[in-house]
C-alpha cells in the first residue's frame, strides 16, 4: 500500500493483513478463522484457513493463533474434535469438552451450550443427550434433575408406592404438588375421581344446600335420592 507522506512509496502489508488490488490503499485484517504468516498478501484468498474445528481472531499471523473453536476441543489446532452428544464447549481453546450437568441435555454435535430439560421431563445423570418424561399424571419445572422433581398434577396425590393417583370420590386437590387431596365439606362429595376444585363437591343423596349454604340433611318429610345440589323433594 502507499504511504500518506508527500514522498509516495509502497509498503508490504504485514503478516495477518492483506490488500485488495485496485481498491482502498489500506491493509485489511485477515478474517476470523484464518491466518497469514507472510507480508505482502495481495488479496483475502491469501489468508489461510485454520485447520478444521479451529478458529482465530481477525488479523492472525501464525498457525499457532488458531485454537479449537467453541463446540470443539483438543490440545492443538490439528486435533480439534467435535463435542459429542451430551457434551459441550462454550469457549475457544478448550482442551476437553464438558459434560452437560444433570437437568440438562445436548442432542447435537459440536454443541456450545446445553439446554435445560423442558417442563415435564428430567435428567438425573450428566452427559445426557435427552431427558426422560415424568411419570404419568405428574409434571416438572424446566431443568429438573431427579424423578422426585416431578410433582403430581392438580386432582392427583401420591400413593404409598410414590405414584400419582387420582383423588378419590369425596376429595379434591386444586394445585399441583405432592400434598394430599382435601376432603369435601361435610355432607358433600364429588361425582368422579380426580376432582380439581371444591366447586366440584356437591351434596350427597339425602342432603341439600340452598342459596349457597353448606349441605345439610333433608328436612323431615322430604328426600333426595341422587347426588347433586338439587333441593330435597316432599315425600309422596
Amino acid at each position: 500500500f502507499a504511504s500518506s507522506n508527500s514522498t509516495s512509496f509502497c509498503l508490504l502489508c504485514p503478516p495477518g493483513k492483506y490488500r485488495e488490488p485496485f481498491t482502498v490503499e489500506v491493509c485489511l485484517l485477515c478474517p476470523p478463522g484464518t491466518f497469514q504468516p507472510l507480508p505482502g498478501a495481495p488479496n483475502v484468498t491469501s489468508c489461510l484457513a485454520c485447520p478444521p474445528g479451529s478458529t482465530s481472531a481477525a488479523g492472525a499471523s501464525l498457525l499457532g493463533s488458531c485454537t479449537c473453536a467453541p463446540g470443539y476441543a483438543g490440545r492443538s489446532p490439528f486435533n480439534c474434535s467435535s463435542c459429542g452428544f451430551g457434551n459441550f464447549s462454550s469457549s475457544e481453546g478448550a482442551e476437553r469438552c464438558e459434560l452437560c450437568p444433570a437437568g440438562s441435555f445436548s442432542d447435537e454435535l459440536s454443541a456450545t451450550t446445553c439446554h435445560d430439560c423442558p417442563p415435564g421431563t428430567f435428567s438425573s445423570s450428566s452427559s445426557s443427550s435427552s431427558c426422560s418424561s415424568c411419570p404419568p399424571a405428574s409434571f416438572s419445572s424446566a431443568g429438573a434433575s431427579h424423578p422426585s422433581d416431578c410433582f403430581c398434577l392438580a386432582g392427583f396425590e401420591v400413593d404409598g408406592s410414590g405414584a400419582c393417583v387420582p383423588c378419590r370420590n369425596g376429595t379434591f386437590k386444586e394445585v399441583e404438588g405432592n400434598s394430599n387431596c382435601s376432603q369435601c365439606p361435610e355432607n358433600s362429595t364429588t361425582t368422579r375421581t380426580g376432582s380439581t376444585s371444591i366447586a366440584q363437591c356437591v351434596c350427597r343423596a339425602g342432603n341439600e344446600g340452598r342459596d349457597g349454604n353448606p349441605c345439610s340433611p333433608c328436612p323431615a318429610g322430604s328426600y333426595k335420592s341422587k347426588v347433586g345440589d338439587a333441593p330435597c323433594l316432599p315425600c309422596p
